[in-house]
């Protein structure tokens, strides 16, 4: 998916407030769907920058200590399978 630079997002902003183009003309000369104009529209009147808002970076539910216990588990035993959500996850700490 691209994103959308700054730049792009405050022309088409001011592309609609100039009063000339309606949300739908706008989002068709910038190539989006007219719910991302309103999406920057609303971000515009609570004043918030026009820049993309980062994707995909889930926070981490596993810390650097997990991740070797793991490691060690798997070099250990490689046809091993973890359950990360019940008790395996739990006896990672112990």
């Amino acid at each position: 998916m691209k994103f959308a630079s700054k730049d792009t997002r405050e022309h088409a902003v001011a592309a609609y407030k100039s009063g000339q183009y309606t949300q739908t003309d706008v989002a068709r000369m910038f190539g989006v769907h007219y719910k991302t104009i309103q999406n920057w529209l609303k971000a515009d009147v609570a004043g918030r920058e026009q820049v993309p808002r980062p994707k995909g970076l889930l926070k981490r539910i596993l810390n650097p200590e997990d991740l070797k216990k793991i490691d060690e588990i798997i070099t250990e035993n490689p046809s091993t399978t973890i359950n990360l959500n019940g008790a395996d996850r739990e006896n990672l700490h112990s």
